[in-house]
């Protein structure tokens, strides 16, 4: 039986999200995602069946520029079947069902970076399409520790291999930028949403109530955001990064991320801010990001020396109201890998 969350449900949600996932999720980290930053009613559909939750998809509610409007779209997340159950097509019976409940609720799009097989439901069985693969982007900081890790049999040979050399923030005194390390979302965000924005024709509304919530108020991850000032004091854009030592298949990697930025659009503004994420994450091995070929930043990205990796999340949405006839272009989308929660 497919029914909405209840109260209390949380508990059982997160025993499926350790059971699908292999990791503990938190109460509260539950409570943060789901109850903390609603523009509506969150929609969380559950599975049961004899008193046990086997199947849950989520869509948080959240506000998107599409060209000169505001959406209320539905981004889908937390898309869990337990092993114990599959063949019995609960993804496929959760995901038809929160489309009619998104489009009751009057949420004008579906969207979401579903893996392969839960792509291929969401497309087959509701409509939806795959909107592009957004790329991977790599910057590689410590070359010997990272040919170490991909091939262990070369380490002795790239142990004497030179580091990038980290760059100081005193180095940008000259600029004509003043660089500052952020704290709490102040209103200076919101101005820079209204005075970059018409730059961008569909993106994720970055004003401070969403960046309080998304990077200042994380349980559990601590992420650094730095803004940049002109020589009038008005923000011009910002940057947010996260550091961690994380365990993959091979072994151990700091890894560090670029996991949100947002400026007006400028290659001068967007370099600056990809430099102090290059600076200010100096002890990681690798730093990753997502981008887009078209935009301003993809531009300043390739030019800092990141490359294109294989690897890549696919973008797939389902118009609820069949006339937002531009949002299966590519071209006028701003994607970055905060637009995830699980960045």
């Amino acid at each position: 039986m497919i029914r909405e969350y209840q109260e209390n449900d949380e508990k059982r949600i997160n025993g499926l999200f350790e059971e699908v996932f292999g990791k503990e999720r938190s109460i509260e980290e539950w409570n943060w995602k789901f109850h903390q930053y609603l523009v509506e009613k969150q929609n969380i559909l559950l599975f049961e069946e004899d008193n046990k939750i086997l199947g849950h998809l989520a869509s948080l509610p959240l506000i998107t520029k599409y060209f000169e409007e505001e959406l209320l779209v539905g981004e889908r997340v937390d898309a869990m079947v337990s092993p114990k159950a599959r063949g019995k097509n609960i993804y496929k019976k959760l995901v038809t069902s929160m489309v009619d409940t998104c489009a009751e609720k009057d949420i004008k799009l579906l969207y979401g970076y579903p893996a392969p097989k839960a792509k291929e439901i969401f497309i087959r069985y509701t409509g939806a399409q795959e909107i592009a693969k957004v790329p991977e982007l790599v910057y590689i900081n410590n070359l010997p520790r990272v040919m170490a890790y991909y091939f262990p049999s070369l380490s002795n040979l790239v142990s004497n291999l030179p580091r990038e050399k980290k760059r100081h923030r005193s180095a940008y005194k000259n600029t004509e930028y003043e660089i500052e390390e952020q704290f709490e979302a102040s209103k200076e965000f919101d101005e820079l949403w209204k005075v970059a924005n018409p730059s961008y024709d569909i993106l994720m509304k970055r004003d401070a109530q969403f960046l309080e919530w998304r990077y200042f108020k994380h349980p559990t991850k601590k992420y650094r955001v730095f803004s940049l000032k002109n020589t009038s004091g008005k923000m011009v854009g910002y940057v947010v990064i996260h550091l961690s030592k994380e365990k993959l298949k091979k072994g151990e990697l700091t890894l560090g991320r670029l996991v949100d930025i947002f400026a007006v659009d400028d290659k001068r503004v967007y370099a600056q801010l990809i430099q102090i994420a290059l600076d200010e994450l100096g002890t990681a091995d690798l730093i990753t990001t997502w981008s887009l070929k078209h935009l301003t930043v993809y531009e300043a990205l390739k030019q800092k020396r990141f490359f294109t990796m294989k690897r890549s999340m696919p973008l797939v949405a389902k118009d609820l109201t069949s006339k937002l006839d531009k949002v299966y272009d590519i071209r006028h989308w701003y994607i970055t890998p905060g637009d995830v929660d699980s960045f």
